[in-house]
């Protein structure tokens, strides 16, 4: 994946803003909100078309000032006011863009619209701080849903599995610009059109009308805006009769698509993070949900009294380190959003600090820095031994790297937040026995002979449980134990370290210390050798704290962890074994190339487990994908990371390696 780049930007003395990298304006001399009204809105016969629909979705190349979303905003909003749209519609808005502004920068860029004084400073609240290289989903307001998608359009616009009802092509002049208008995208812009999609641009160059036919649309040439002679506009007319929409769908066993049917009522099982997490994003979308577990809300590894989070420190970018980055990134935003009038009783970005015990490390951490998979610099910066002393509030053993996109959350709370916000209904102490699917439904025995049914969605979400169901055998699930120390003292910590152990800073007079790592360990004593494991590694980052923390009583806590083999949890459909061993037996002759159907999944049925020691944000994550996916919405990551966590993926493995 090519890097996201900051935008470089000019202010004429015609007061009109221009890209130094392309010599090129943002909008019109002649009038921007002008410009996007007759180009893109009436280009589409927007907001015509958007009456009596449900859904409507627009894609974009290039996001730029946001002029386009906010003036699309606009002309939803005005609908729905003469009733031409529904309150409960969704409008989603996704949009690619290699050079980013910041959220000061847009405001700045969009200050002289004075007729969008509301829309602009809402975009500035809910925009990215540290725009992240990749998808950047936003649940906007007015049930409006917008994707950021940061980077190379060339690279990203196949990892976004969606079909557009309207296509903006907008972004710098082709003969300034020409790395974005390819062969490659025009393609991809005739998969992912739903049949009857229209797109217009301000240009008129034939290389984009002949790309954009053989894509699939029919394209006409139509009058431009202002002085501009001509521009175009199409419509697309079948993904079935063009052929560039018959080749390969690749990895095609990672079946993404939505459920059959309209999902109404939906049953989660598990009551932690993962599950809480679920049983909200469902609920938010409108589905009626009940939430089953065994023993009591955050009872499992969600019950310790508060967990780090923050992002994947990695050089290079992976599915791994994108999920876990995407998820902290996720997390954060939610709770601003929906937990900050408990100030630091819920959650507390107080920043991560990892110090460089070692040559080795040193290195790794400024070659992270040097990756640039945020936008700025806000996110992580070096801090010298001495700056560190005074950022974290003791003496530390040495320089090191600071994470500010991190702190601690509370789990419990956070399991009780999701609930409380949402509208699901919680049985405590009941133990599933069976899930049963009868023709379209499902139901669910409980211990005692209890039987709730009629439900169109299932989450399986209780960790290591899932194992007692026979369509789980596909999942290689296995436990870690780990154990904390809870010191009955605080501290004068200002952040969280982590080194050899994790440190929280003081939480109600505690101070939490974590944790070990125990792969396939059911014992759930205390051990003090694992207390004596977890102080060593604080003496090594924090050694007067140690000191301090010397003789003081403690607690231990044992936990669970749930984790897969590849260190990635498992999100999304469950497959259908039999088909899959009969459809893709040839995968083991190394026959990728061939053309094979798509997956079959048990239809309304889905996982969010594994989620290991990242479970905090990972799981959380985990049921806003799956939310997405009941939904048929644009996911929250891309396909690449979608296919990394698809509970197939074992499954395929041991297809091509010929062992099942």
């Amino acid at each position: 994946m090519t890097d996201m780049e900051k935008a470089q930007l000019v202010w004429g003395d015609d007061g009109v803003l221009r890209s130094a990298v392309f010599d090129d304006v943002y909008f019109s001399i002649e009038g921007g909100m002008d410009e996007t009204d007759y180009v893109f809105l009436k280009g589409n016969d927007l907001p015509g078309r958007f009456a009596g629909r449900d859904r409507f979705v627009i894609a974009e190349t290039g996001f730029g000032t946001g002029l386009n979303f906010v003036m699309t905003w606009r002309a939803w909003q005005k609908a729905q006011e003469r009733g031409e749209v529904s309150r409960n519609a969704v409008l989603e808005y996704i949009s690619f863009e290699k050079y980013p502004m910041s959220g000061v920068e847009i405001q700045e860029a969009l200050d002289g619209f004075g007729d969008l004084s509301r829309e602009v400073e809402l975009l500035g609240l809910d925009y990215p701080t540290a725009p992240m290289r990749g998808v950047n989903k936003i649940d906007w307001h007015d049930r409006i849903m917008l994707t950021l998608v940061f980077g190379d359009v060339n690279d990203w616009i196949g990892e976004m599995p969606f079909k557009a009802d309207a296509w903006y092509l907008d972004g710098f002049s082709p003969n300034k610009n020409e790395g974005m208008w390819t062969e490659r995208v025009f393609e991809w812009m005739g998969r992912l059109t739903a049949n009857g999609g229209t797109i217009s641009t301000f240009t008129a160059a034939g290389f984009v009308r002949r790309g954009l036919m053989a894509a699939g649309f029919t394209m006409k040439k139509v009058k431009g805006f202002g002085k501009k002679r001509e521009m175009l506009a199409g419509e697309f007319s079948s993904n079935i009769e063009n052929g560039v929409n018959k080749s390969r769908e690749r990895n095609p066993w990672f079946s993404i698509g939505r459920a059959k049917k309209e999902a109404m009522r939906a049953l989660v099982v598990g009551g932690g993070i993962a599950g809480c997490a679920a049983a909200w994003s469902l609920s938010k979308r409108g589905l009626e949900v009940d939430v089953i577990e065994r023993d009591t809300v955050a009872s499992g590894g969600s019950s310790n009294l508060a967990g780090l989070y923050q992002p994947h420190l990695s050089v290079a970018w992976s599915e791994q380190a994108a999920w876990v980055n995407s998820a902290n990134d996720y997390v954060e935003r939610w709770l601003v959003k929906h937990g900050e009038k408990f100030n630091d009783k819920l959650f507390h970005r107080c920043g991560v600090f990892h110090p460089a015990l070692t040559e080795r490390e040193e290195k790794r951490f400024k070659s992270i820095l040097k990756a640039r998979h945020w936008l700025n610099d806000t996110v992580m910066h070096w801090m010298s031994k001495e700056k560190a002393a005074e950022m974290v509030g003791y003496d530390c053993a040495c320089g090191g790297l600071m994470v500010e996109m991190g702190g601690w959350v509370r789990p419990g709370m956070l399991c009780k937040l999701l609930l409380n916000t949402s509208k699901a209904h919680v049985l405590e102490g009941k133990n599933v026995l069976r899930l049963i699917k009868e023709k379209d439904k499902w139901s669910a025995e409980l211990a005692g002979g209890e039987v709730m049914g009629g439900y169109d969605v299932v989450v399986v979400a209780n960790a290591i449980d899932a194992r007692q169901f026979d369509w789980a055998a596909c999942l290689p699930l296995r436990v870690v134990r780990g154990q904390l120390s809870v010191m009955n003292a605080g501290s004068e910590l200002k952040c969280a370290v982590s080194g050899g152990s994790y440190i929280l800073p003081g939480i109600e007079g505690k101070t939490v210390v974590g944790a070990t790592f125990g792969p396939d360990d059911w014992e759930d004593d205390v051990r003090e050798d694992d207390h004596t494991k977890v102080m060593t590694g604080m003496r090594e980052v924090l050694p007067k704290l140690a000191e301090a923390m010397q003789g003081v009583e403690w607690e231990g806590k044992v936990g669970f962890r749930c984790v897969g083999e590849d260190r990635l949890p498992m999100v999304g459909r469950m497959p259908e074994v039999e088909f899959y061993k009969n459809a893709y037996d040839d995968l083991k002759d190394g026959k990728a190339w061939k053309n094979y159907p798509e997956g079959q999944m048990i239809e309304g049925l889905y996982v969010s487990v594994g989620h290991g020691s990242r479970g905090l944000v990972s799981g959380m994550l985990g049921g806003e994908l799956i939310g997405a996916m009941v939904k048929g919405e644009a996911l929250p990551v891309g396909r690449r990371v979608v296919e990394a966590v698809h509970p197939a993926r074992f499954l395929v493995r041991k297809l091509k390696r010929g062992e099942t």
